[in-house]
């Protein structure tokens, strides 16, 4: 917008006369308008400022609602930052308008140069179809003509601009209705320009002070953030908890670097997906696709190897409604957008996108930070980068190495486990074994005898082969993990093993009915999905003593935690769990069921291979509060659509 642009003056043509005396000013005004700029002069807070003018405007002039914008230096956005005259809800709405500097360009083309710094726009010319209806909420859409020239139509408006010592626009004070519904005399528009113009001064002034006491504290700020990375960094390279030591990272950004909108997400494997990690009990705070963060980490967005800066411009409509960008953010970046297409200037933004992507021991992405929306003043401050990038390295080693001592405590325990199973389980099958057939070599033992010695010692051979088994299935589980993940169906592997487990039972009649409630009931897992019910499975036709054994197997979706799972039940006519084992069957080192020597795997394995899938398992009473009539093995798994 030009302030130097011609016009037509509207109603104030053939008035000369009237105009000389109309532009002197009273006493009383000169000292209330020199007593304001007292007031705004020595503010160092624009808010303030901008509500003293607003105030003033409405005190001294017969102003009955006003707007004052700001134009974001960076992108030209126009912004409204203080209204008058206007109630709480209409006030809300109002504050969420913007304007590209092109679309406020548009606006002066049915607007009049009636002053200086001043335009007024006749509301006839204001189309039904344009006007905003945020400003005119209850303006009526046939309106009749104005009765004569000077008459405020309810679709007038003037704009008083704001203009720094270079002549650039700083915003305007917008005037919408007036007290008399009168437009507003060229003594009064002399007189507001006044005050427009002192409230520009006030507005340079205290950037002028934010600048300075910016640089005076620039070198205080930098040694407190470098503090607080250091305490950060001793804080995290040694956290344990994964979660934990993310939210701390993030929480940094924000406590430290002022960004006011920061984000961090954890791989989820099993369903392909980054999940945001909430540090309270408020759930999932939503998710975004892995396809996603490796665009936002392109080379092209590189800035250092663990610092990717993706600019407001470069923002597709399809990134725009993921998070981390809110939706309110997301109208505010179009429109930065657009007024930097018509401009041609780009620059950083508030907006702009940080990401630190963290990676395993294996260089995948399995988290990654996001951090954006720092305020206007500084945004873009020498030692930002400098920090970002600090910040990003610390983290990234911090997340590397708790990876690493997740791996160490991992292998501890399946060392100490498999000890254990070798020198404790397996050697006291092999003692037991030796000294059986001791027994069954010594030549004054009865051959009644001999034989029991020797039928025994077969037991425990096969218990423990079946154990060595076990074992490797435990460590193939572990090995194999989340490897070569699929959407698979559930239905086609328990009708096979079904079908399986009635043909090859030769000690037992075994019948297995299943009831889905869906005919495809679809999860994210590979191979194992079918040890997991096969070892379910083999446990409840183990422990029935009948000869015939029946198990109803049931599917159901269900919905918990605002995510959707298939419940898959497993209910037997088995000995049943007792109430205080059904925690402890899971445990690697559980007894067995029947009471018998030595430790049970298969329900560790399958605890295992569950978790791995991101589900849950846990045992119940076919008949509750009775164990001894049978078992309930409920498996959750997530559902994929």
């Amino acid at each position: 917008m030009d302030s130097g642009e011609t016009s037509s003056s509207r109603g104030y043509k053939d008035r000369p006369e009237k105009e000389i005396i109309e532009h002197e000013i009273s006493d009383d005004l000169a000292k209330k308008i020199l007593e304001i700029s007292m007031a705004v002069l020595h503010h160092r807070d624009e808010v303030e400022i901008l509500e003293i003018i607003g105030k003033a405007a409405t005190e001294l002039f017969p102003i009955k609602k006003l707007v004052i914008y700001r134009t974001d230096a960076r992108t030209g956005v126009w912004m409204v930052r203080h209204l008058v005259g206007y109630d709480e809800d209409q006030a809300r709405e109002i504050k969420e308008v913007t304007y590209t500097a092109e679309s406020w360009k548009d606006t002066l083309k049915i607007s009049d140069k009636i002053g200086a710094l001043t335009y007024f726009a006749p509301g006839e010319y204001v189309l039904i179809e344009d006007f905003d209806k945020s400003f005119y909420d209850g303006v009526p859409r046939n309106l009749p003509p104005r009765k004569d020239p000077d008459e405020w139509h309810p679709m007038d408006f003037t704009d008083t601009l704001l203009f720094d010592k270079d002549g650039k626009q700083l915003g305007c004070i917008e005037i919408m209705e007036t007290t008399n519904h009168r437009k507003l005399s060229r003594n009064i528009i002399a007189q507001l320009e006044i005050l427009a113009s002192i409230a520009s001064i006030a507005i340079e002034l205290s950037h002028m002070w934010t600048s300075q006491e910016s640089t005076l504290d620039a070198s205080a700020k930098r040694a407190r953030v470098f503090s607080g990375l250091l305490n950060l960094a001793t804080r995290i390279v040694v956290a344990m908890d994964r979660s934990e030591m993310l939210v701390a990272a993030r929480n940094f950004l924000s406590s430290h670097l002022g960004f006011m909108n920061c984000q961090v997400a954890l791989l989820d494997e099993r369903e392909g997906l980054f999940r945001f990690v909430n540090d309270d009990s408020s759930g999932d705070v939503g998710t975004i696709f892995t396809k996603t963060v490796h665009i936002d980490c392109d080379p092209a967005y590189r800035f250092t190897e663990d610092l990717f800066w993706i600019p407001t411009m470069q923002f597709t409509e399809h990134r725009l409604s993921q998070i981390p960008i809110r939706p309110v953010d997301s109208k505010m970046i179009k429109t930065i957008q657009e007024s930097s297409h018509a401009t041609g200037k780009e620059g950083e933004s508030r907006y702009d996108l940080f990401v630190i992507p963290l990676r395993d021991h294996h260089d995948d992405i399995v988290a990654v930070i996001y951090a954006m929306d720092r305020p206007d003043d500084g945004m873009f401050e020498k030692d930002l980068l400098e920090m970002m990038s600090v910040y990003g390295s610390i983290v990234s080693l911090a997340f590397r190495n708790n990876d690493l001592i997740e791996e160490i405590v991992s292998s501890n325990q399946d060392i100490e486990m498999l000890n254990r199973l070798l020198f404790h389980d397996i050697s006291g099958y092999n003692t037991g074994i030796g000294v059986l057939i001791d027994m069954a070599t010594r030549k004054d033992v009865q051959d009644e005898h001999r034989s029991l010695a020797l039928e025994k010692a077969k037991k425990q051979i096969v218990l423990s082969n079946d154990l060595i088994s076990r074992i490797k299935q435990l460590v193939f589980v572990k090995e194999k993990g989340t490897e070569k993940m699929l959407t698979i169906d559930l239905v086609p592997i328990l009708q096979g093993l079904a079908k399986d487990f009635k043909e090859s039972s030769t000690e037992k009649t075994v019948s297995i009915s299943i009831d889905a409630s869906n005919n495809r009931c679809l999860v994210r897992g590979n191979d194992l999905l079918h040890d997991l019910f096969q070892n379910l499975l083999n446990n409840s036709i183990k422990y029935d003593p009948k000869e015939h054994v029946k198990i109803d197997i049931s599917i159901t979706r269900r919905e918990e935690e605002s995510r959707h799972w298939w419940m898959i039940s497993i209910a037997d006519h088995g000995v049943g769990v007792p109430d205080d084992k059904k925690l402890a069957i899971f445990d690697k080192f559980a007894p067995r069921v029947s009471g018998g020597k030595g430790i049970g795997l298969g329900l560790s394995i399958v605890k295992s291979i569950t978790e791995q899938f991101g589900g849950r398992i846990w045992v119940e009473d076919r008949e509750k509060g009775n164990p001894r009539a049978g078992a309930i093995f409920n498996v959750m798994l997530p559902v994929v659509d």
